[in-house]
């Protein structure tokens, strides 16, 4: 694109869709190689909701909650051949 620009051709729209698909594929691999080295769920369990966020390290993504009517947790043993 430089070089292209430098011999006086001018910019063109696909220099913008280009930048912005490698914008998009960069976060993508940020958030994929943060998560893999600092990445931590928080749960925060109160008054008939769960609160999860999901912390990169560096970032925390939007905060998620759902609410539930009881308060009976189980466990199932799952069996693995």
């Amino acid at each position: 694109m430089i070089s292209y620009i430098s011999e006086g051709k001018g910019i063109h729209a696909g220099f913008f869709v280009t930048i912005f698909i490698f914008s998009l594929l960069g976060f993508y691999l940020l958030r994929v190689s943060l998560w893999n080295t600092y990445g931590k769920e928080e749960l925060v369990f109160s008054n008939n909701q769960c609160t999860y966020v999901a912390n990169y390290g560096w970032f925390k993504d939007r905060v998620k909650t759902e609410p539930f009517d009881t308060t009976n947790f189980a466990k199932n043993p799952v069996g693995y051949i």
